[in-house]
């Protein structure tokens, strides 16, 4: 996550767990925010993150994946472009434990999964999309975050 093509000043890093690991002093010192949360749910840890994020797209990251290097150049990109992308799914990449691709699907926008908005009204599916079980990851989901702080209540009970 913090390899990322894009300045290090241009995005920020927020976790929520409810366990320590032996990288927790590395991330702090990085500039990672790292939020403790007892919640068990994914709705309940991503609401609470939320509340933490300033940056005004927030892309999801499970524990036992990773970002592409170049992923958020692609992200910031694709909501730079596109003012009303209130929710974007782009593609997956499956590896083993050493990092070799297991497939060949590439890294890229996932064509059916863009939601726009168009002036103040939310697209009522946003927040079925922002379910990690719709599209079965939740690391390939990004979403404008002044528009899914408007589901927060909805985020919780996910």
């Amino acid at each position: 996550m913090l390899n990322q093509t894009i300045s290090r000043c241009d995005y920020e890093v927020v976790v929520t767990k409810n366990f320590q690991t032996e990288f927790d002093g590395e991330w702090l010192s990085e500039g990672v925010k790292i939020l403790s949360f007892q919640g068990s749910r994914w709705g309940e840890q991503v609401a609470h993150a939320l509340r933490y994020c300033r940056g005004e797209v927030v892309c999801f990251l499970d524990d036992d994946d990773l970002f592409m290097p170049h992923k958020l150049k692609i992200v910031a990109k694709e909501f730079t472009e596109n003012p009303r992308l209130a929710f974007m799914h782009h593609l997956q990449e499956a590896m083993d434990r050493s990092g070799r691709p297991l497939n060949a699907v590439p890294f890229g926008v996932n064509p059916k999964g863009r939601v726009s908005v168009s002036g103040g009204n939310h697209d009522h599916h946003l927040p079925v999309l922002l379910d990690p079980f719709y599209f079965g990851n939740a690391s390939s989901i990004c979403v404008r975050r002044s528009l899914a702080y408007g589901y927060l209540e909805v985020l919780r009970g996910l």
